[in-house]
């Protein structure tokens, strides 16, 4: 009999084990959904639950899944409108929808909003995953005592600070877990602070120096931003450790943070579809908690790419979450499979991300002043504040940005609402004299990764 609650301790099952397990609970999925999800139902009808291959299986688009999502979802009492009514109230950021359900909301590079909710088991799975596998934020709740070692990276203590800096102003998958683990565990309310990563760092600085974290988890790009006023002295932060996710982490920045923090860096690959898809070892790769989560590298046409080839995109199997079945949903990241062994000893699949790879903008204030600005800043104003998700900001000089809009996608009146919201964001940062253009081109994605860049340094 397989475990179908099994979590592998140690980050590692033996390669038959692991097939073992991955089958059974996919077979468990699929039947799950074919039973009780009327548009999972009519896709998987010819399909057997206990035999039929996972490539076998029809591949899934955001778009194409959101158009059905109520004849997505397995638990046909809810609904669509009551989630969004959820998720317009900002007061309730981490608390449960219905029976202990999480709920959050995603826009991502595809252009179209996702809403994704997770059912009780799938959280328990998420946060044991974390535990076990030691990422950002459940690492707060393992007692000192736990008898899961760490290989490499230093134990939080209860008596530690944890800033999260995130988007605020929404149901963010991680905004939300922060809020969601603070509820559950009352002493987290003091240790564990999450700060608005809108804010300017003249506004940022002084709150992160009053916390005094020992802990810090952020995007890249905003962590790099503060290592600046690290390294000028402004911020005067006495780290133990970095977490970051959500943006590609390249070599340069990570060597930025630990030098100017003098600290480890740790990076994890999540989204919302799946929060805990995989964490990074002591050897820096990054390895899929393929217990739970099947990532398959494909090319433009969906086939199978070899190790050490960058997919077009990657097909996400999320074997937790059976109110949302996830199966082969194309999450649109371009990842690299890495060769095995790892040299931290985990058998799991280690892989490279080319995820987002905004850029951090810089803006000259009327003082002449440089004025950096992270692309979580610009991206925030847009999404959030006015509404619009198909969209890029390039820079043209230090007082101009460009504003690019698909007009197949974006209403007549996204123009108006995305320069206000820019220009409200700006002035929160200084900027008060930055020009924004209306551009005639349509976003680019990126030649490379093959995303729709949002925000772009230097532009054509």
């Amino acid at each position: 009999m397989v475990a179908m609650g099994q979590i592998c301790i140690g980050a590692s099952c033996s390669p038959v084990h692991l097939k073992v397990l991955q089958r059974a609970r996919l077979s468990h999925l699929v039947e799950n959904a074919q039973r009780r999800s009327p548009w999972m139902s009519k896709r998987l009808s010819h399909i057997d639950p206990v035999r039929a291959p996972l490539e076998s299986l029809p591949v899934m688009h955001r778009a194409q899944a959101m158009n059905h999502f109520d004849d997505w979802l397995t638990d046909r009492s809810i609904k669509r409108r009551d989630l969004e009514a959820f998720i317009s109230d900002l007061s309730k950021v981490g608390q449960p929808f219905g029976a202990g359900h999480a709920v959050w909301s995603s826009s991502g590079t595809s252009g179209t909003p996702g809403l994704f909710i997770h059912d009780p088991s799938a959280l328990a799975i998420y946060d044991a995953l974390e535990m076990v596998r030691c990422n950002w934020p459940s690492w707060p709740i393992l007692p000192r005592w736990s008898p899961w070692p760490i290989s490499g990276w230093p134990w939080p203590s209860p008596a530690d600070r944890y800033a999260v800096v995130c988007m605020t102003g929404g149901h963010f998958a991680t905004l939300a877990s922060v809020q969601r683990l603070r509820r559950s565990h009352p002493w987290l309310q003091v240790s564990v602070q999450p700060f608005d990563g809108m804010l300017s760092l003249e506004q940022l600085v002084p709150q992160l120096n009053q916390f005094a974290p020992q802990w810090l988890a952020s995007y890249p790009s905003t962590a790099d931003l503060l290592s600046d006023a690290q390294a000028s002295g402004e911020l005067r932060l006495r780290l133990r450790g970095i977490w970051t996710g959500g943006e590609t982490l390249d070599p340069a920045t990570r060597a930025r943070l630990c030098q100017r923090f003098d600290c480890p860096v740790r990076d994890d690959y999540g989204a919302s579809e799946c929060l805990p898809i995989a964490w990074e070892c002591p050897e820096g790769a990054l390895h899929v908690n393929e217990d739970w989560v099947l990532l398959e590298p494909v090319d433009h046409a969906l086939q199978p790419v070899p190790p050490g080839v960058m997919s077009a995109t990657v097909l996400l199997t999320n074997l937790a979450n059976h109110l949302q079945p996830l199966i082969r949903y194309d999450l649109g990241d371009r990842i690299t499979r890495l060769p095995l062994p790892c040299p931290c000893g985990s058998s799991f699949m280690a892989i490279h991300v080319d995820g987002r790879d905004d850029d951090i903008v810089e803006l000259t204030d009327t003082n002449g002043r440089v004025v950096r600005i992270a692309p979580l800043v610009l991206v925030g104003a847009l999404e959030d504040r006015a509404g619009v998700h198909a969209f890029q900001v390039v820079r043209r000089d230090a007082n101009t940005l460009e504003l690019r809009l698909d007009p197949l996608r974006e209403s007549p009146d996204a123009a108006l609402r995305a320069t206000r919201a820019l220009s409200a964001i700006l002035l929160a940062h200084g900027l008060s004299e930055t020009q924004i253009l209306k551009g005639s081109k349509k976003p680019q994605c990126h030649p490379r990764s093959g995303k729709l860049r949002r925000i772009i340094a230097h532009g054509d």
